[in-house]
């Protein structure tokens, strides 16, 4: 079987929806092989699953994100997600509405394996990716 990943993160309230990190996380995968139980998995273009490339295609405007409707997105993000077998969080996503219910998804369906970049502190660049632990999460209401 073919692993898809699809990347997670914060857009809305983040300087131009957080597009420059969804393409850094798209870069990294491609770059640095993912070794899942000793075998190696290599990310392509087929199979990195970009929601914000999708966002940019329907016509988020960078400036104010509010463009797309919230539910409008999340249904076409969860239904992306499901094609995955592997999920990756960007740094922030605990505080996404959205990244919060990709992570509730894939947590339940048991079958997507959950990571997380883990940044640089010097840098503030992606320098490696982690196994996410389960861990619990509740929605805050807005």
């Amino acid at each position: 079987m073919e692993r898809r990943i699809y990347i997670a993160g914060p857009m809305r309230g983040k300087p131009l929806c957080n597009v420059l990190e969804f393409f850094r996380a798209v870069k990294w995968l491609k770059s640095n092989p993912l070794y899942l139980h000793g075998t190696k998995v290599v990310f392509t273009d087929n199979t990195i699953v970009n929601p914000m490339q999708d966002a940019l295609e329907s016509g988020l405007d960078l400036e104010n994100g509010e463009d797309i409707p919230f539910i409008k997105i999340i249904s076409g993000d969860l239904k992306q997600l499901d094609t995955c077998t592997d999920i990756v969080f960007l740094d922030g996503w605990e505080d996404s509405c959205g990244s919060t219910i990709e992570y509730l998804a894939a947590k339940s369906s048991g079958r997507i394996y959950m990571w997380e970049f883990m940044y640089s502190c010097m840098t503030g660049k992606i320098q490696d990716m982690v196994e996410l632990p389960s861990i619990d999460v509740t929605i805050n209401q807005v």
